[in-house]
């Protein structure tokens, strides 16, 4: 997996700042210049996103997720395929919210801490104990820095949802490979945990 922001050295001048949220969410210019050109110019306002029920993202971190990737940005209202605050907190309250859902979901994590991330995927299947997906999935960060983690090998792991064998680990997981995933929500929701480049 790599990431496409620029290196955090360069973080210094507005330019690195403006390529970095650019290569992060390609889709970004767009909100702003549709923002500005009808605050200065004084052009005809554009519809406002759809609203977006969450607990995670406040309206800016809405713009962001959206920025991600054209589908998202393209996209109508989203829909919550499962909620922890309303929907319970467990493995089997998120697969039936997701399970053999069709079309592209992104999945929202939100620390302690504050830092946002988590992953787009377009499979919500349970694979058995095997990875599905494709070069499509990614994972990506909000906050407190916005990336975007695209597959850089050709391995085939891109999402990992088993729920079913018991021989092989039970949960949700993207990138690396079984038992060293890059994002991992194991079914008890204990032990999950997201590493930085894989292991």
């Amino acid at each position: 997996v790599q990431a496409a922001a620029v290196a955090p050295g360069a973080a210094g001048t507005l330019t690195s700042t403006a390529e970095r949220l650019t290569a992060a969410a390609p889709c970004l210019p767009r909100a702003v210049s549709r923002y500005l050109a009808a605050r200065l110019l004084g052009a005809a306002e554009q519809p406002g996103m759809p609203p977006l029920e969450s607990r995670l993202l406040d309206q800016g971190g809405a713009l962001l997720a959206r920025s991600l990737e054209p589908r998202l940005w393209e996209s109508g209202a989203w829909v919550p395929l499962y909620r922890d605050w309303k929907d319970g907190r467990s493995f089997n309250g998120l697969l039936k919210g997701t399970l053999h859902y069709e079309g592209p979901a992104l999945l929202l994590i939100k620390t302690t801490k504050g830092e946002v991330f988590g992953a787009l995927s377009t499979v919500w299947a349970d694979g058995n104990g095997r990875y599905l997906g494709s070069a499509e999935c990614f994972l990506f960060s909000l906050a407190p820095m916005p990336s975007v983690f695209r597959s850089s090998s050709r391995s085939g792991n891109y999402v990992y949802l088993n729920a079913r064998n018991k021989f092989e680990p039970q949960g949700l997981g993207f990138g690396g490979q079984p038992k060293f995933f890059r994002l991992w929500i194991d079914a008890s929701f204990e032990e999950c945990y997201a590493l930085e480049s894989d292991a």
